[in-house]
């Protein structure tokens, strides 16, 4: 725990940052101790945290070694806002600048002598508790924690193979019992229910999932939602998010206000199949049942995962009492030959020889510790896996885990974070932060963790991050869901279990908190550094009378009003925030003020647009995803231009009236992605402000709007990669193209095609005569998507696309179009992969004219 908070304190120490400052104030022999004290007292942390519960004066050792550490990171942030913002603005070397940056040197100096001073004094601390160390032992035996090359080499093997074989699944006979049972020919014009329930860890999950895709193959449902219920969930946004995925439009508020019975009416002449994974109680349950529980004669149905078996009882009840067959199914932990075969299955992948002699005896007293949870086996074979094939090593497992009670999934998984590398750590607590069974994309963890510091920001930031991800993910700490089409992980889910660990060490450890518990916890709240709202239940008055001066990140997942007054009332005391998140939609306004641009830290923002934002230099990564333009912050939102994209009549037919241009300054961007509405627009000249966007998401209403950003020229946007929206204009260098809703995108294919570097091209809901990709061009498409997109009875020219290698093609509605040759061998429906697309977040909706 405390690890993963030092190691932070010691990548700032180390970062490319901290080095120009050195450069440039001669604090070099300072930073330098300070850095050997810390990676002295981490050495020693690993004997510390053993002997901590027998030693109360080594517990306390520990949290003094935190409580260092983050006040190291508190004296390098406040150098960096205070003195380095202002220390490499190109504007330094344009006339005057020279004068100008001399003049802040001058007055910066104060604040040098004073943060040496913070230095001196944070070394006699560490003197202190070094001078404490007593009988403690620095960790010494690095063969002991060092990775196995080939052992990697083979467990990556292992992650990309087939892992649908019988003897890696182990259940192929429960799923083969349940799948014939609600696939019976007697049963498919009725509605069938089935709720597995067990222990956490026990596998429920992956055999509801397999039981979906048996299902969805035999019975061909072309109605179907897969969603994850949260343990404080909100039955409102569980049916938003079945509707959203069964094709139910929500876009008119009417929908939206009768959300039950519309979904009702729109199952009850369908043939649906629904997924809800994790149901706590009974309470959620009961929300849901009126709306999902139609006893059709369609041939639904619905597959539930709980822990509890109170909740198993009364869907089982509901359904009897309303005619529908329920199958209650409980899944029991592994016997102990299958927990074996398991755990051999995973340690060995190829299974050319028996585990050696010496090392299986050990094993299967490890194996035993696991109590018959495939999650606990996994996560331990993760973790020997990391480790050499030898006695020692393995004994080193046996022994740790002797000392947790059989059955202990969370404990077992706490030893496998405190098996991780100290760099690992940090990254893997993070993952907490996020809600329960939130899907998490790497592209937009990636300036996350480069605002934060943990990854350094020097055009090899994604090759670092996909190695950390693989590490953990081969540690079977991760889940993922969707891979790319070279096999990188696009997004992944962390277990219940794996969260509640997260957060558990975290919350000790000081490494982040949720908003409940600011006021409850022995952690003054005045030393937090991360706060999430990540509770579809947040408490009331949680930030009244709260000072938290030290906050680097806030995440809010749901509307959380007591947040929002809180930004509104003391936005300008955040001097360290260098993130701030607000991920919520429907049309919800936060109210901050607009002053926040004014702070030098903020790196990475996504909510509303107060104006002032547009004009941060500082910030590298922009998600303004909320569609509404905040003019100025007043208490009657007065000024706040809202847009109309739920009014009652075509877009195409609705008055724009004084159309603006936005002016964006902020040189540093490299991800912008915003939706301005229908009375806003992004002027053109702001492009050429913006030459280091790699990213972009634009999403516009009219044909007037893309006239007024990109004028009559090609924007000049030599460094962008990734383009979502609806443009006319290409950047000739682009790599990956998303556009949604464009009418008569065949006019657009030709220009497509002269791409020199696209690699990937998605079409969601466009309209085209046909679709031509015939002739010379698309040298390098290597992905293309079509989804919902009509277009006539024929695709030309596909065999003329040489690097395709991956087609998902899903038709619109009286689509009579069939893949054939190439794109037939190619061709993938929409999948668990590509499902995550056109999430809401990232696509918003668009109409060209």
């Amino acid at each position: 725990m405390v690890a993963a908070v030092l190691q932070v304190a010691i990548d700032k120490v180390a970062s490319p940052l901290v080095q120009v400052g050195i450069d440039l104030f001669q604090i070099t022999k300072g930073i330098d101790e300070v850095r050997e004290k810390m990676n002295l007292l981490k050495s020693y942390l690993r004997d510390a945290k053993s002997k901590a519960d027998q030693k109360p004066e080594v517990a306390k050792l520990i949290i003094d070694i935190r409580d260092l550490s983050q006040d190291i990171e508190d004296v390098l942030d406040t150098y960096r806002t205070k003195i380095e913002a202002g220390g490499h603005n190109t504007d330094n070397w344009r006339p005057l600048g020279c004068l100008k940056w001399a003049s802040r040197v001058v007055r910066n100096c104060m604040q040098v002598r004073e943060i040496n001073q913070n230095i001196n004094d944070l070394k006699c601390r560490a003197k202190l508790i070094q001078s404490k160390l007593g009988d403690l032992k620095p960790e010494s035996d690095a063969a002991a924690a060092s990775v196995d090359t080939e052992v990697w080499r083979e467990r990556r093997k292992f992650l990309d193979a087939d892992h649908s074989a019988p003897k890696m699944f182990l259940r192929d006979q429960i799923l083969h019992d349940l799948t014939d049972q609600m696939s019976k020919l007697e049963d498919e014009k009725g509605t069938v229910i089935t709720t597995i329930v067990g222990p956490g860890g026990v596998g429920k999950t992956t055999l509801a999932r397999k039981l979906y895709e048996e299902l969805e193959e035999k019975l061909k449902f072309k109605c179907r939602a897969k969603v994850y219920v949260s343990p404080s969930p909100n039955a409102d946004d569980i049916l938003r998010d079945i509707a959203e995925k069964v094709g139910l439009e929500l876009d008119e508020r009417k929908v939206k206000a009768n959300l039950d019975p519309n979904l009702y009416f729109y199952l009850k002449d369908k043939r649906y199949l629904i997924f809800l994974d994790d149901v706590w109680d009974t309470n959620t349950w009961n929300k849901l049942m009126d709306t999902l529980m139609i006893d059709s004669v369609m041939g639904s149905r619905i597959i539930v995962t709980s822990r509890s078996e109170v909740v198993s009882r009364s869907i089982d009840g509901t359904a009897k009492s309303r005619g529908i067959r329920s199958i209650p199914y409980k899944l029991e932990v592994l016997n102990e030959s299958d927990a074996w075969m398991l755990f051999r299955g995973m340690i060995s992948p190829k299974n050319e020889s028996e585990i050696e002699p010496p090392l299986k005896e050990i094993g299967k007293e490890i194996v035993k510790r696991c109590g018959g949870l495939p999650l606990a086996i996994k996560i331990v074979v993760g973790m020997l896996l990391a480790k050499p094939r030898n006695v020692r090593a393995w004994t080193e497992v046996e022994r740790k885990m002797g000392e947790i009670n059989e059955n202990d999934c969370l404990k077992i998984l706490a030893l496998s974070y405190n098996d991780l590398p100290a760099q690992s750590k940090p990254l893997f607590l993070y993952l907490g932060i996020f809600p329960v069974n939130h899907e998490i994309f790497v592209p937009q963890l990636i300036p996350l963790w480069v605002a934060e510091n943990f990854v350094q920001d020097d055009g090899n930031q994604d090759d670092y991050v996909e190695q950390q991800i693989n590490d953990l993910n081969s540690r079977n700490l991760l889940q993922v869901s969707r891979r790319k089409s070279d096999g990188k992980v696009r997004s992944f889910r962390i277990h219940s279990l794996v969260h509640d660990l997260c957060w558990q060490l975290a919350e000790k450890s000081n490494y982040f908190c949720t908003r409940n518990e600011l006021n409850s916890s022995d952690i003054d709240s005045k030393k937090r550094r991360r706060v999430t709202t990540n509770t579809r239940e947040p408490k009331k008055n949680a930030f009244k009378d709260v000072e938290i001066p030290k906050l680097r990140a806030l995440f809010c997942f749901t509307k959380d009003d007591d947040l929002f007054q809180f930004l509104s009332e003391r936005a300008l005391r955040l001097e360290f925030l260098r993130l701030l998140i607000i991920e919520i939609f429907d049309g919800k306004v936060v109210e901050v003020q607009e002053e926040i641009a004014d702070l030098s830290g903020l790196i990475y923002l996504k909510m509303d647009i107060p104006l002032g934002i547009l004009k941060m230099k500082q910030v590298k990564h922009l998600f303004l995803s909320c569609s509404i333009v905040v003019e100025k912050t007043t208490h009657n939102l007065s000024n706040c231009l809202k847009n109309s994209r739920y009014a009652n009549k075509k877009l195409e037919d609705a008055d724009i009236p004084d159309l603006r241009s936005l002016d964006v300054d902020i040189p540093n961007l490299q991800s912008l992605d915003v939706d301005f509405g229908p009375n806003f627009s992004l002027s053109s000249r702001s492009l050429g402000k913006v030459n280091n966007l790699r990213r972009l998401g634009i999403y516009v209403w009219t044909k007037k709007m893309l006239d007024d950003v990109f004028g009559l020229d090609e924007p000049v946007l030599p460094n962008l990669e990734d383009l979502n929206g609806g443009v006319e204009l290409f950047p000739r260098y682009v790599v990956r193209i998303s556009l949604k809703m464009v009418d008569k995108i065949d006019d657009h294919i030709d220009k497509q095609k002269r791409l020199p570097k696209l690699e990937s091209l998605k079409l969601k809901k466009c309209r085209a005569q046909q679709l031509d990709f015939s002739g010379e061009g698309f040298s390098q498409l290597q992905v293309l998507v079509l989804k919902c997109t009509d277009f006539q009875n024929q695709l030309i020219g596909s065999k003329d696309i040489p690097k395709l290698a991956r087609f998902i093609y899903v038709p619109a509605p009286l689509s009579h179009y069939k893949p054939e040759g190439k794109l037939k061998n190619l061709w993938k429906s929409e999948d668990e992969e590509e499902q995550g697309l056109w999430r809401a977040d990232s696509m918003k909706n668009m109409h060209i004219e």
